[in-house]
């Protein structure tokens, strides 16, 4: 955030969650630390656009951050700030840190592409989300990449403010650093005052409800946290012995512990008080107590019951007993689990699991414990995959609560040149698959595939398991649409299983191969393809393989304009989906009908389908997929509804970017580009849709990389653009030239536009011969296809039926051009409100840079109607003096005029490549 501007601007909107995310271990409660939390606070509505937390470790910097981020984030304060709360503790490097940043915000990050890219690529998605205050915690591991990611976002995302927590501050330019010390300690023997005592106190309470100190007591508790140099941890590990140890036999302890550390260092200090801690922790632990500690490090995140039973072999007590007695000490603490449920588990602080990694090296049955982790999460990972056929919801849950278990076990077999250690990690890789999606980072699961699947050691894995390995990153890969990895890796997949006689295993990697030739447009290809797997899996007697391969044939036929046909391979395959079970299947079938009705117009039983779906998916306990509101948003386009059309597409987006499916969320976007067009906003049409034509083009030759370039070079071309219009007309042609007739019309389509787009030019040259030819040509030939999509025994499907909408509404206009309804802008004279045509009124007093851009965007209107204000202009006007570079400077001046846009502002701020201004039509009244 830039020095002066109002921090207010970053409250929470209204309906959305104010706090996003938590810290990983969730505090109790939180005792003293007014004065930080009020110094914080006060930095934080100042605007200082990083703030960095630092101090030892114990010293309560996430707890700080975690109370603070609550605090501003609250629903009852005044105007509560939108708060998100990132998890840094597994990132690693540049690349970790941005991914973690990515599943804070919710957006997905791109597959294969450049760094710079990538970096340019967070920028604008953190200035997307809009105004916030991120928390990063913990950032002290990371702090050598603090200038390529932090330094870097500030200076190009204005309303962007940091909170940092790290042991190491991040010297970038423009940063606060505020040092926590330790708790404040007692004068003398007075507990009155003293935060550390207060800590104290209110943990012991916790062990013995309503204790209080004894005037014996009284001094040595003063003594005792003292001693513990205020450091909340080591007050927490100590309170935890109360009720066993009174306080004077607790400093007896600790005393003889510092006189053991005193003895090695002769200055008298101690190297690591939360180390002395701990140790001394472990020094009152009974031998089969430390044992359970040691071996509790081979756990990552969670320790659950079933696991600790499993893993932990305490020698002489029972896990579970062992496990609450460290529970009960503060070695282990509670904790809240990202499982959709907030499920409660144990787990370590980092620093106490560091302790135990070094007692459990130190022990005879390391290998052994790590042998039997191992085997248990092998068991859960694919216990739980095979639980989705049934239950998808509880199965992710299942797999994501235990998530960082299952990926050290990838990390230890990785790290391993054992062949047997790789097959495990490919094992639980794949077994991870189908939650991976649902947690939205299919291309981190991605990376994770690649890493195994290169592996020296993988070429000796059973060719099986490397078999279905390559099946679920070619799954993985063709959700994030990267069909060159999908193709090698059911082609490769198809060899393994030839070679392994395996016909269970070619019957689904043929499948797989059947789909990347369908979204290349090889038709004929896909259902020979698709026919050879449904003889497979007839020969083994699969009913599961059946179905997967008969709902294949039914992909081709409908997209081939085959209705029938696929309506009966759709229900050949839903009847075997339900005989086996497979709860996942049965709701893609009956989206799949949903689309084949609306492919034949019959939107009341694409309706019914799609209630059915959204039932089914409710009762598996997930959200509508994006392709269910896709297909709503067709059917209300379909029904005469643009503005439910292009409510339910925002929602296939939304629902899209949640899972990183990149290629739905493209459809989405190019679909509700449509709606805009027709609805005679072609700017904002073409707006809308450019930003994302790099993702779709890098979806290389794809059928629906071509449907969406079409509707691009549409929108190109309706505003004047024909040398662009052109260039992706020739882009769309060879995405599209493979397919058969079924969509080819959509070249045809963009054909016309062109022509439309020259007559118009030629009219305004002068040239009204010429014009005229150009235009009854256009009329003729977008008549023709119009009439070949709603005539009888037309064969469109519904994806090109939304494409010739644009049609209608391109010769309606060029027909008889109707006036725009008169639309007024009303903005106080110095900018301090604005009310849109359509919506309340917006205040702007305390928002300096936009009420300079409102104000000199208006009187450019009145000077120069249509006159955009460049592009340099507005940022001097909104920025005057500041020295940035060009590329940081525009993507500023874009979040700012979005966040105008979202303010009620979209339908009359409008820009093009020279820069923005407000719609020709509109009127505009200082107040």
């Amino acid at each position: 955030m830039q020095p002066g501007s109002d921090p207010r601007g970053r409250r929470a909107q209204e309906g959305e969650h104010a706090l996003r995310g938590r810290p990983r271990r969730a505090s109790r409660s939180f005792v003293g630390r007014s004065a930080d939390l009020a110094r914080v606070g006060q930095l934080v509505a100042e605007g200082a656009p990083l703030v960095t937390l630092t101090g030892a470790a114990g010293i309560g910097k996430t707890a700080l951050a975690a109370r603070l981020a609550a605090r501003l984030a609250d629903p009852a304060q005044d105007e509560p700030l939108r708060v998100v709360f990132c998890d840094l503790e597994g990132a690693r490097g540049v690349a970790g840190i941005r991914a973690a940043v990515a599943r804070a915000i919710g957006v997905p990050e791109p597959e294969g592409a450049g760094e710079r890219e990538l970096r340019e690529r967070m920028v604008r998605s953190l200035a997307a989300f809009g105004p916030a205050l991120l928390v990063l915690d913990p950032f002290e591991h990371v702090v050598e990449h603090a200038d390529a990611t932090v330094g870097a976002w500030l200076p190009s995302v204005p309303e962007l403010q940091l909170l940092v927590t790290s042991r190491e501050r991040l010297r970038i330019p423009g940063e606060v650093v505020h040092e926590l010390t330790p708790l404040s300690l007692p004068e003398r023997d007075d507990l009155a005052g003293s935060e550390a005592v207060a800590l104290w106190m209110e943990r012991v309470r916790e062990v013995v409800p309503g204790y209080d100190p004894t005037p014996d007591e009284g001094p040595v508790v003063a003594r005792l946290v003292r001693e513990l140099d205020g450091l909340p941890l080591a007050i927490e590990l100590a309170a935890a012995r109360f009720g066993t140890l009174t306080p004077a036999e607790l400093l007896e302890r600790l005393e003889r512990r510092i006189d053991v550390l005193r003895g090695r260092d002769k200055a008298g200090g101690r190297q690591s008080t939360l180390r002395d801690a701990i140790d001394w922790s472990w020094g009152l632990l009974p031998p089969w107590e430390q044992e359970a500690f040691a071996q509790c490090a081979v756990f990552h995140g969670r320790i659950g019951a079933d696991a600790a039973e499993a893993v932990l072999d305490p020698g002489g007590d029972d896990a579970l007993f062992a496990l609450q007695a460290l529970r009960d000490k503060s070695l282990l603490t509670h904790a809240r689990h990202d499982d959709g449920k907030g499920e409660l588990g144990l787990t370590m602080y980092r620093s106490v699991r560091k302790y135990a990694e070094e007692r459990l090296v130190a022990s005879e049955g390391r290998a052994a414990a790590f042998e039997r982790h191992t085997h248990y999460f092998l068991g859960y990972a694919e216990r739980s995959a095979a639980l989705t056929r049934k239950d998808p919801s509880a199965a992710a849950r299942r797999l994501l609560v235990e998530r960082e278990n299952l990926l050290a076990v990838v990390r230890r077999g990785l790290a391993s040149s054992a062949p047997k250690e790789v097959e495990v990690a490919l094992r639980i890789l794949v077994a991870l698959e189908e939650p991976r999606w649902h947690d939205g980072s299919p291309s981190a699961h991605l990376l994770w595939l690649d890493e195994a699947l290169a592996h020296p050691s993988a070429a000796e894995v059973d060719p099986r398991v490397r078999g279905h390995a390559l099946i679920a990153r070619g799954r993985v890969a063709w959700r994030v649409a990267r069909l060159d990895v999908s193709e090698r890796d059911f082609d490769e997949a198809v060899a393994l299983a030839v070679r392994a006689n395996d016909v269970s295993l070619e019957a689904l990697a043929r499948r797989f191969v059947a789909l990347v030739l369908l979204l290349r447009g090889r038709f004929e290809e896909s259902r020979s393809a698709a026919d050879h797997a449904l003889r497979l899996a007839i020969e083994v007697g699969d009913r599961r393989l059946e179905g997967l391969a008969y709902a294949m044939l039914g992909f081709v036929a409908r997209l081939r304009g085959e209705q029938p046909r696929a309506r009966m391979f759709v229900e050949q395959a839903l009847e075997r989906f339900r005989e086996v079970g497979e709860a996942p299947f049965e709701l893609s079938m009956r989206l799949e009908l949903m689309y084949v009705h609306l492919d034949a117009g019959e939107l009341d039983a694409a309706r019914a389908y799609a209630e059915q779906a959204l039932a089914h998916a409710r009762a598996l306990g997930l959200a509508p997929p994006a392709r269910l509101l896709l297909g709503l948003g067709h059917a209300a386009l379909e029904a005469g509804d643009p503005s439910e059309a292009s409510l339910r597409y925002r929602e296939a987006r939304d629902a899209a970017r949640a899972t990183g499916e990149h290629t739905l969320e493209v459809a989405a976007l190019a679909c509700g580009a449509v709606v805009l067009f027709e609805q005679g906003r072609p700017l904002e049409a073409r707006l809308e849709l450019r930003e994302t034509l790099p993702r779709v083009r890098a979806l290389g030759r794809h059928l629906y990389s071509g449907l969406v370039t079409v509707v691009a070079s549409v929108l190109e071309a309706a505003v004047g653009h024909l040398d662009e219009a052109r260039e992706l007309l020739a882009a769309a042609e060879q995405d599209l030239d493979a397919g058969v007739d079924t969509h080819l019309p959509a070249l045809d389509i963009c054909k016309g536009f062109l022509d439309l787009a020259e007559a118009e030019r030629a009219r305004t040259n002068g040239d009204d011969g010429a014009a005229a030819a150009l235009e009854s040509g256009a009329q003729r030939r977008l008549g023709a296809v119009l009439a070949t999509a709603n005539g009888a025994g037309a064969r469109w499907v519904t994806e090109l039926r939304v494409l010739a909408r644009l049609l209608g509404s391109a010769l309606a206009t060029h027909a008889s051009p109707a006036p725009a309804a008169p639309r007024v802008l009303r903005i106080d004279a110095t900018g301090r409100w604005v009310e849109p045509p359509s919506g309340p009124r917006v205040a702007c007093a305390n928002r300096p840079v936009m009420r300079r851009l409102l104000v000199a965007l208006a009187r450019a209107h009145l000077a120069a109607p249509a006159g955009p204000s460049s592009f340099e202009q507005l940022i001097e006007i909104g920025w005057p003096g500041e020295r940035i570079l060009a590329d940081a400077a525009r993507n500023r001046l874009h979040v700012m005029l979005t966040r105008m846009r979202d303010l009620g502002l979209r339908e009359v701020l409008l820009g093009n490549d020279l820069g923005y201004f407000f719609s020709p039509d509109l009127s505009i009244e200082f107040c």
